[in-house]
């Protein structure tokens, strides 16, 4: 989550939180889909490639990562392995998929996935799972002393 000034409805600067959620998917509708969801829960970024996805890691320093396990199931695993071994800070990785079989689905939480969205996508169900997920993190967060807590709104 980040913190940025904005605008109140009184015209004085005021202390937003802003939650990042990095989209990494190749499918041009699952993308458009999943950013319309997600867009009022925070800012959305996709990238369509794994070294896209470690380099927006550091950059763009999301609170969430989402997965499109239709890229490929190897990569992802990879990506989602790669997305726990930098990271010194608990965050969250949603992996999205099909009809995926058990054991992949045990590999990816094995290797540090968080939880679970099924196609098709249901909007409830993605901004419940992404919201939990994201206060999640914020408590964390709190917990480890890495946020000031009192100047944080309640998640949306």
């Amino acid at each position: 989550m980040r913190v940025t000034a904005t605008q109140s409805r009184t015209g004085q600067s005021a202390e937003a939180v802003t939650d990042r959620i990095l989209i990494v998917s190749g499918d041009p509708e699952t993308v458009l889909v999943l950013s319309l969801i997600l867009v009022e829960l925070g800012e959305v970024r996709v990238v369509a490639a794994f070294d896209e996805a470690i380099a927006a890691l550091y950059e763009f320093e999301p609170d969430m990562v989402l997965v499109d396990l239709r890229m490929h199931v190897p990569q992802v695993l990879d990506l989602v392995r790669s997305l726990r071994s930098p990271v010194e800070v608990f965050l969250p990785v949603l992996i999205l998929c099909e009809e995926s079989t058990k054991s992949t689905r045990d590999t990816a939480l094995l290797l540090g996935a968080s939880d679970f969205l099924n196609r098709p996508l249901d909007r409830t169900e993605v901004v419940v799972r992404a919201r939990n997920l994201l206060l999640t993190r914020r408590l964390y967060l709190d917990l480890m002393g890495l946020t000031d807590a009192e100047d944080e709104p309640p998640i949306r």
